[in-house]
Formats: C-alpha cells, structure tokens, sequence
C-alpha cells in the first residue's frame, strides 16, 4: 500500500514529503571526509555524495548533513584561511593568531612585536620536506609572506589530505547542477542552502 500512495505522488508532493522531516533532524552533527587513499569504489560513494548535495539544490530540499567550512569551501574551489581551522584544531588556530598578531605588532614598531624571520620557520611541503626556491634556498617566513605560509598549513591540515575525496564530491555534484550555480556563493551561503542553516565562525570560537 506504501509503495502504490508513494507512487500517486507528484514529485512537488514527494519534495515536500521528504523535506519535512529533513528540515528539522533530531541531532546535527559535522562531518569531515576520510581519506580513502585513492581507492575507486570509495571515491565513487564520495562522488555520490556530491551528487545527493547537487539535487538537494537542485530540488530546494535541505539535506541533513553539515560538513565542515572547509568542505564547502573545497565544493566551491574557494581556498582556505585560518578562520577555518578553529572547528577542527583550535590550538592549531590561536597558535597562527598570535604570531599574526606578533608580526603586526613588529610592523607596527609597537612592543611586544617579533620579527618572523627570527622565528627560524620554513615553508614545507606535503610530505613535510624543506621547499626551496629557485636557487635552492629555504623559504624562510617572513612577515611578508607570514599569511601565506598560515594558509599554506590551513591547507596541509584541512585539505591536502582529502584533496581527492573532495574533488569526488564536487564532480559528482556538478554532474546534477551547473557550476554557474555556486557563482558568487560563499561557505557560509552553501551550507544554508543545503542544510538550512548557516553557523559563520565569531570570536567566541577562538576561546
């Protein structure tokens, strides 16, 4: 009998049907994608995933899950910054705010400001080598490219290690919808159209 009332739906009744419970779970939680070392049966299931997100927008209709800021942003090609660490290694994130705010300090020429370059910090790679420049020196941090070097680490931290589930995700998402879609959307817009609720980072956060 479910099957046959199912089936004399329209599809605006069967959005609507679905949508209800949909918009109000019982229990939100975040979810992070984990590495699945570029096995093929389990980038496809990523790939489906992306594909329910691409008609969840495609039909209006929230889809349960909230992912982390940093996976929007991966599903919209959008690079990351320190604001999206804080969910996942607040440590990791008051740990980069105070060497921002000691260099801005030193710029300033105000107390307590450090010099980065004294700090002996050099950029690394993926796989945690010593990256050089052309003439094969050390690319020390400076405070010229301090902020550079913390989004390059936000990246080692939240992205990299994911790098090929989340291009899954966003193929099998574009597959449903056009990218002309996610133009001008930024994290916290996806996640309110997808989830129905948008939680932008604040400086209660860092505490």
């Amino acid at each position: 009998v479910e099957d046959e009332a199912l089936a004399a739906l329209s599809t605006d009744q069967l959005i609507e049907k679905h949508a209800i419970p949909a918009a109000s779970p019982g229990q939100t939680l975040h979810f992070n994608p984990v590495p699945c070392s570029g096995r093929q049966e389990e980038l496809s299931r990523f790939r489906q995933v992306g594909m329910l997100l691409g008609f969840g927008l495609l039909c209006n209709v929230p889809v349960p899950i909230i992912f982390y800021r940093h996976v929007y942003k991966a599903l919209l090609k959008r690079p990351v910054s320190l604001a999206d660490v804080i969910y996942t290694d607040k440590v990791m994130a008051n740990s980069f705010a105070e060497l921002i705010q000691k260099a801005e300090l030193f710029r300033a020429g105000k107390p307590d400001g450090e010099d980065p370059v004294t700090w002996d910090m050099v950029f690394t790679s993926n796989a945690d080598e010593i990256m050089k420049d052309e003439e094969g020196n050390e690319i020390l941090v400076t405070s010229k490219n301090l902020n550079a070097y913390i989004r390059w680490e936000v990246a080692k931290k939240l992205t990299f290690p994911i790098k090929d589930e989340l291009s899954a995700m966003r193929e099998g998402m574009l597959q449903v919808i056009p990218e002309s879609v996610l133009t001008g959307l930024t994290a916290e817009d996806l996640q309110l159209l997808l989830a129905g609720r948008s939680v932008p980072p604040n400086v209660a956060d860092l505490k």
